[in-house]
């Protein structure tokens, strides 16, 4: 009772402490992000300022040195038209106002830039060009766009980050009981195969299955959704975890072995393989329908092909796991399994001694299965 009350009352003020951490962190970002949007407006009302200018002044020379007084108010209100623009005059050399157009009723606000009419080397007027200062600054709707995500981010950091806390609570003071470890031995290409092909393999299969599990202790079966399960029992001895790991491993071998002699083609069976946990002893009809095992099928469907992948429960559970050969198996679909399967490994081999071992065990089982 004690261990529940500390599990309960631990992982929230965990959780509050994140979640505050997460939702400062956001705010900062939500900061940042608007500051560089306020930046990049910034930017861009200058380079458009600056193009204005100077477009109006190239186009303004010709009319200029002809004394053209229509074109140069007719230039000046068509530039005006642009939502960005205030206003736009044009000047003599000699600063005599020339045309106008936009809103002429305003001051500046500092917001104007001034490009020189040139004739070769000479400038014979200047343009002055009065942006609109909140056509260029970040609306609501950018300012919502740049900063969802940091809150976003923060739900998401927020969020496992307490789970993991939770979790690592749950597994201090109940480690997962374990009565059986299934090995799933996935056909992943079952579906293209011919059913006569099908049959073989699985019948083959079987047979390797059944030899495996006379070796290690257990049961094996075939299964409708993946190929064949097997599974060995718990005997509470410390190492049978290593054992039960040791038999997976000839299994793999054995398998992989009968996909070498099938050769290449859309025949050849390809296989993946999946280790999990179960908490009771398991009999072979519950071994077709049970959760457990549906979850060591998930785990071999996301093994690379020809791979073992370990669930968590099954890896803890073994003594002195530097034993194996073992590597991270983590993608964006292991992040989201339960407990129990995540965080996953894949199980590259024996180490030293074990894995000559388990090389002679293989060559030893591959002599002809009698019928």
């Amino acid at each position: 009772m004690a261990a529940a009350l500390r599990l309960r009352a631990t992982p929230p003020v965990q959780a509050v402490l994140a979640g505050v951490l997460g939702f400062v962190l956001a705010g900062v970002a939500a900061a940042v992000a608007w500051h560089l949007g306020s930046v990049r407006s910034q930017g861009e009302m200058v380079r458009f300022g600056e193009t204005m200018s100077r477009q109006v002044a190239l186009l303004a020379a010709e009319p200029l040195l002809q004394q053209d007084s229509i074109g140069l108010g007719t230039l000046a209100n068509r530039m005006a038209t642009f939502d960005e623009v205030r206003r736009i005059t044009i000047h003599s050399v000699d600063d005599r106002l020339l045309a106008a157009a936009g809103d002429t009723g305003v001051g500046d606000n500092g917001q104007v830039w001034v490009g020189p009419i040139t004739v070769g080397d000479t400038v014979a007027g200047h343009v002055h060009v009065v942006l609109e200062p909140a056509r260029f600054r970040p609306s609501l709707a950018a300012a919502v766009a740049a900063s969802w995500p940091a809150w976003l981010a923060a739900f998401f950091v927020t969020v496992p980050i307490c789970y993991v806390l939770a979790r690592e609570g749950k597994q201090r003071h109940a480690p997962t009981p374990i009565g059986s470890f299934l090995l799933v031995v996935n056909l992943f290409n079952r579906t293209v195969l011919s059913y006569e092909r099908r049959a073989a393999v699985l019948d083959e299969g079987l047979k390797i299955a059944e030899r495996v599990v006379g070796l290690y202790g257990g049961r094996a079966l075939e299964h409708a959704e993946a190929g064949i399960v097997l599974a060995f029992d718990d005997s509470g001895q410390p190492d049978r975890a290593f054992e039960a790991v040791c038999g997976a491993l000839l299994t793999q071998g054995l398998f992989e072995a009968m996909r070498r002699r099938a050769g290449g083609g859309r025949e050849a069976p390809v296989f993946r393989y999946g280790l999990s946990v179960a908490p009771w002893y398991a009999g072979a009809e519950e071994l077709a329908d049970a959760a457990q095992t549906r979850d060591a099928i998930l785990l071999s469907a996301l093994a690379p092909s020809g791979e073992l992948a370990i669930g968590n429960a099954a890896h803890r559970a073994i003594e002195r796991p530097e034993r194996l050969q073992l590597a991270p198996l983590d993608t964006v679909a292991t992040q989201t399994l339960s407990v129990t399967l995540a965080p996953c490994r894949i199980v590259r081999g024996a180490a030293g001694a074990y894995r000559t071992v388990l090389d002679e065990q293989v060559k030893a089982a591959q002599r002809p299965v009698p019928a």
